[in-house]
């Protein structure tokens, strides 16, 4: 078996095409029209993979990005997408290629984390994770001026229309300054196409996207897409508002003249963290765009 990753898979037909089918027989994860758009951008997202016989039996994958924490800028990585087939479970090639991983990354950033399962809960700890809580925001819409403002909903099946949040990705600031992400324009671009495609809009007089979805009485508000910084209170106000009793954030957010809820974010998984020379915070949450 060997041990390859980055590059190699994706200048290689046969391998990238195997990390692809295990990506979607694991996780129901896609890759090739992202793949296809030259969307994969080696230095934002590389793979640590187990090859036998010209197959991949096990990947490791990390999105590589900085965050922004309380205005400072941090280079960081996110792991993602640990799988194994189930042919070679129980043969330890995902401790073999997070060791590989963090052997190479470790002096590259400053802080490394994960979100687990429930179910390996008690694998990252023997890597030195650690576990971190996360925060929820919520906020009531009877307590919010309205604005009658037209957003123009855009997608990357469009070329133009790619290109041009693609930019607008490269050049956004954060979207809280408090605990945010930038340089991570490969990752959003994969979030924006499998998880928000139809979810996301553009406003000109603004120069601004937001990604959301209406579910029922809620709007899920996972991100805004800017160069400049914009008050929340100004994209909240220019939100299609009508019979929307709640929204819930999907990121971070400051303290603002909005009475926003913050609480504890219940789930069954965890994040784990591994600070090397900066500290990830406890209770915020990680923009989910940028998941990966």
């Amino acid at each position: 078996m060997l041990i390859v990753n980055g590059q190699q898979i994706i200048d290689n037909n046969i391998w990238r095409e195997s990390f692809f089918s295990l990506a979607q027989n694991t996780f129901s994860l896609q890759f090739q029209q992202w793949y296809d758009w030259g969307l994969w951008d080696q230095e934002q997202y590389d793979v640590y993979a187990v090859v036998n016989q010209d197959e991949v039996v096990a990947a490791v994958a990390i999105s590589l990005h900085s965050l922004v924490i309380d205005n400072q800028v941090v280079p960081a990585g996110l792991i993602g997408t640990v799988m194994t087939d189930i042919r070679y479970q129980g043969k330890g090639l995902s401790k073999k290629l997070m060791l590989a991983l963090l052997a190479h990354y470790e002096s590259k950033l400053d802080i490394i984390y994960l979100f687990a399962n429930a179910s390996v809960l008690e694998f990252y700890p023997k890597f030195g994770f650690e576990k971190r809580e996360m925060a929820s925001y919520n906020l009531i819409v009877k307590e919010v001026p309205k604005r009658n403002v037209e957003w123009e909903k855009i997608s990357l099946y469009n070329e133009d229309q790619r290109q041009r949040i693609i930019n607008k990705i490269n050049e956004r600031v954060a979207v809280s300054r408090i605990f945010g992400v930038i340089h991570h324009t490969s990752i959003v671009l994969h979030n924006l196409l499998y998880k928000y495609e139809g979810h996301v809009y553009y406003n000109k007089v603004l120069d601004a996207y937001v990604v959301y979805i209406i579910k029922e009485e809620t709007l899920e508000l996972y991100d805004i897409i800017t160069s400049e910084d914009i008050a929340l209170e100004m994209i909240v106000q220019s939100l299609p508002l009508i019979g929307v009793q709640n929204i819930y954030f999907g990121f971070t957010v400051e303290q603002q003249s909005l009475d926003i809820h913050k609480s504890l974010f219940i789930d069954d998984g965890a994040l784990f963290v591994k600070n090397i020379r900066a500290e990830y915070p406890n209770n915020v949450l990680i923009p989910y765009t940028s998941l990966a």
